[in-house]
């Protein structure tokens, strides 16, 4: 029996690019079957089961050895080499604006991909909700209105939070590079942001007036970036998150500058 080497991978396409990198051999002259075609489960989340296929590998025939023959290049051999060589570089700089193409087409088809997916995420929770989405460079911003919108907030927001986590993983789903989706119900984040950077900066003055360590209590990651990129052109503090898990501490520390000139 041949020997045999078995690839997973999100899909049957990618197990193939696996086995044909691995193998160093085009797709075309792989000789395989598929054990499993996979399957995406509940929202591409859930029971998300990999493609699995078994490549034949088959023994290299040794070749029977050649004489060895010098040959002379001549001059028109090579002029014609290096115009060769141009040309060959010339498409490895054109081929970037191909990518850059494929990736707009991509970034439009996730965010009608999340409008749907989110449709059905809301629909489950509440009735009468409109959906909007606009694009602000590489981030999906998807707006909510109407419905229940204090049952798809939730307590502390966590309700939101957990809408968005789900959709983020739904719109990233098979991209290689991280799509940034932002969730909002009834301007609830908009209104919170404003009073969150407040906070921050009555805390930080208390923090520069005792000289010591002032906490805004367990943060979720998006409230944490806020505060940290809201403080971080004042110098007489920083911010440090402390903790595991999805909330984290953050602590506001005065700059000490007689410690700092003494080390």
């Amino acid at each position: 029996m041949a020997p045999s080497l078995e690839f997973e991978a999100k899909n049957v396409e990618k197990a193939l690019n696996a086995a044909s990198t691995k193998l160093k051999k085009s797709k075309e002259n792989l000789k395989y079957e598929i054990i499993s075609y996979g399957s995406t489960g509940i929202f591409g989340l859930v029971g998300r089961k990999k493609a699995k296929i078994r490549v034949t590998i088959e023994e290299n025939k040794q070749q029977p050895k050649q004489p060895f023959k010098i040959q002379k290049k001549q001059p028109e051999k090579i002029v014609a080499d290096e115009i060769k060589e141009k040309k060959e570089v010339v498409v490895k700089e054109i081929s970037p604006k191909t990518n850059s193409v494929d990736s707009e087409k991509d970034l439009n088809d996730s965010m009608e991909k999340g409008a749907k997916a989110l449709k059905k995420i809301i629909e489950c929770i509440s009735r009468d909700s409109t959906i909007k989405v606009n694009r602000e460079n590489e981030v999906l911003d998807y707006q909510v209105s109407g419905g229940d919108s204090s049952r798809l907030i939730g307590k502390r927001g966590q309700t939101l939070e957990a809408i968005q986590y789900i959709l983020e993983k739904i719109v990233n789903q098979n991209q290689d590079k991280r799509i940034r989706v932002r969730v909002d119900i009834e301007d609830y984040l908009k209104n919170k942001e404003i009073q969150l950077v407040g906070m921050a900066e009555k805390l930080t003055g208390k923090a520069i007036k005792t000289g010591r360590p002032v906490s805004m209590g367990q943060l979720n990651a998006h409230d944490r970036r806020l505060v940290h990129i809201s403080l971080k052109n004042d110098s007489n503090i920083r911010t440090q998150s402390q903790g595991q898990g999805f909330y984290r501490k953050l602590i506001i520390f005065p700059k000490n500058k007689k410690s700092e000139i003494s080390q």
